[in-house]
């Protein structure tokens, strides 16, 4: 019923392929996770900062495990030699670190540490355009690559980093952490369930 409920309000979500639809859902499942296990259920650019110096101070960034993602949107933001039209769309905010993820983008920044950020903050912006979108402009077309390299970073990271103490069995993570849309995003979405997709690039 909720399908058929987002179907008539969301933008293009009619015309979704199913593949589309399930790399959109997993996103937010595993961000779900992600935010629980890595990031102590309160996640914030500053703080994913944080988590990657930590684990580069000891030597567990492994950014070299993510090249393969990272290529993917560095194809998709930068080609001959210029920013794409997609790398605006990613609306990063003064916090997310903005000149670091463009200099990692066009290959002039090819620090691991730095890497990994920006890497994480794609992501992190990926997030906040599905959980934020205030604009109903793009609907959900041309989503699926995106979500399927993000969701890869993320069950890398959960793999290598999740804390052992947050890990809960199934039926309690459907029912006290998924999603870990705080209950302020869920009266957004649900007001909002129209723009649930705008600004993703």
């Amino acid at each position: 019923m909720s399908e058929q409920w987002l179907e008539a309000r969301a933008p293009g979500l009619r015309d979704l392929p199913d593949a589309d639809r399930r790399a959109i859902f997993d996103f937010a499942f595993l961000w779900s996770l992600f935010e629980a296990q890595v990031m102590g259920n309160f996640a914030r650019a500053d703080r994913i900062r944080q988590r990657v110096d930590a684990w580069s101070q000891a030597g567990m960034l492994e950014a070299e495990f993510y090249d393969a993602e990272l290529g993917y949107f560095r194809n998709r933001y930068f080609a001959d030699s210029a920013l794409t039209h997609h790398f605006p769309f990613l609306a990063l905010r003064p916090s997310d670190h903005p000149d670091l993820v463009q200099a990692v983008i066009e290959g002039a920044n090819d620090d691991p540490r730095d890497r990994m950020l920006a890497l994480l903050m794609i992501v992190w912006r990926l997030r906040n355009n599905l959980f934020h979108g205030a604009k109903c402009a793009y609907g959900l077309h041309d989503q699926r690559e995106n979500f399927t390299h993000a969701n890869s970073v993320l069950m890398r990271l959960l793999e290598r980093h999740a804390d052992p103490g947050s890990r809960k069995s199934g039926s309690t993570i459907l029912g006290t952490v998924f999603p870990r849309l705080h209950e302020r995003e869920r009266r957004r979405a649900q007001r909002n369930a129209c723009c649930i997709s705008a600004g993703i690039k």
